[in-house]
């Protein structure tokens, strides 16, 4: 089957600089070798964070209620212009599901969910954050330890709520994209898939453009990547397994790069536990420039879906560290540990541990280094070919079956 001409289109509630951006754009690149032309559809794009390629076969198109994704104006919208573009296929990223009920009533484009987190994220995070803003503020603690909200974000009631919510996506969309088939193998236990459910959802690893030649003479610079958001990403970790060991490491330097709503509290936290040599560095869009010299990247998240930051770390040379929080992370550096560090969740002392013998022991640095870019060959660009091609067979030929059949 020739894909020649296919249209499909990445559906993100904002087109920015994270993770799921950048798997769409490495993904668009790939289909775009086959001929398929691809729409980045958002509530909002950024335009200094999310930036296509020149040359490349693609657009961005923004819906016109730029507040949020989820409003009916803007899913008339979307409806319209997919079918206005023909588009075929809709990848819907780490998107709310509900948003697209009764999807079959107004259009004939196939939808394909991209679960972008693990399996049933909604629960630990949503305790984390209660946990976390209680911390930090008066009227949170009361509303979570006195009024009763924890509890309730505890209670089986929440969690079943959350398993109906999955396998509803399940039956709503065309197919069901993972990240790993761990994930795949959790979501089937937990909702007691049938086999034919169990067909539904794909695990596709996620992939990078290999970088062909990376800088593998570093310097002494350890990086942290990503939001400064207290939940998930608990910047505040290394922030204290800092502390523990900044003395010892009198030539490193800390840096961070990210922007977010909890920079207050990075402030706040460098001030009372007295750092040194800790930079905060800002957004940065040429993440190359970022693993050309950082030696180690570091991730104290409480859980993750299948972290680019560390794969692309890979790719460039960087060893990564982090605490062995999901099954993404641990498929990423292994669970032997071959192309990085993994530490028990979530041990601030066996992190610091772990961090001070990379950097003071060259030797098993460099060794993890060569084994990261051995590792970064199992996320080239091809090594989904055959299950796009299927899961892109198995659509159109229900697409084309569904046409004739009302004809």
């Amino acid at each position: 089957m020739s894909y020649n001409g296919l249209k499909v289109a990445f559906l993100h509630p904002r087109l920015e600089g994270g993770g799921a951006e950048r798997v769409s754009l490495t993904t668009a690149r790939l289909f775009s070798k086959w001929g398929i032309h691809s729409t980045f559809i958002g509530s909002k794009h950024n335009p200094n964070e999310f930036v296509l390629p020149e040359g490349f076969n693609a657009e961005i198109y923004c819906l016109p209620n730029q507040e949020t994704f989820y409003t009916e104006d803007n899913k008339a919208a979307l409806i319209a212009y997919l079918a206005e573009q023909n588009i075929r296929i809709a990848f819907a990223c780490y998107m709310e599901g509900q948003f697209f009920e009764d999807w079959n009533k107004y259009s004939l484009c196939k939808l394909v969910y991209w679960n972008h987190s693990k399996p049933f994220w909604e629960m630990s995070y949503r305790l984390e954050l209660g946990e976390l803003q209680a911390k930090y503020s008066i009227k949170k603690w009361i509303e979570w330890n006195l009024l009763g909200y924890k509890g309730k974000t505890r209670n089986s009631e929440q969690y079943q709520r959350l398993k109906e919510e999955h396998l509803r996506d399940i039956h709503l969309f065309d197919k069901y994209i993972v990240l790993c088939p761990e994930y795949k193998a959790e979501i089937a236990k937990a909702l007691s898939l049938t086999e034919e459910e169990k067909r539904k959802v794909i695990s596709m690893t996620n992939t990078i453009e290999i970088e062909a030649a990376p800088n593998l003479n570093k310097r002494k610079e350890i990086v942290y990547v990503g939001r400064l958001s207290l939940a998930p990403k608990r910047f505040d970790r290394l922030l204290k397994v800092w502390r523990e060991i900044q003395d010892k490491l009198p030539d490193w330097e800390l840096k961070f790069y990210g922007a977010g709503p909890d920079e207050w509290i990075f402030h706040k936290l460098i001030r009372k536990y007295r750092l040194k040599r800790i930079h905060l560095c800002g957004y940065e869009t040429d993440l190359k420039r970022i693993y050309n010299d950082a030696a180690i990247i570091c991730m104290t998240s409480s859980f993750e879906g299948w972290p680019m930051v560390l794969v692309e770390a890979q790719s460039n040379g960087v060893v990564p560290i982090s605490f062995d929080c999901c099954a993404g992370v641990e498929s990423i550096i292994g669970a032997s540990q071959c192309a990085g560090r993994l530490v028990k969740p979530f041990d601030l002392k066996a992190y610091a541990d772990t961090l001070l013998e990379l950097c003071q022991n060259d030797t098993l640095r460099h060794n993890l280094q060569q084994a990261c870019l051995t590792k970064r060959l199992d996320y080239a660009p091809d090594i989904n070919d055959d299950r796009w091609k299927k899961l892109f067979d198995e659509l159109l030929i229900s697409d084309n079956c569904h046409e004739n059949s009302g004809k």
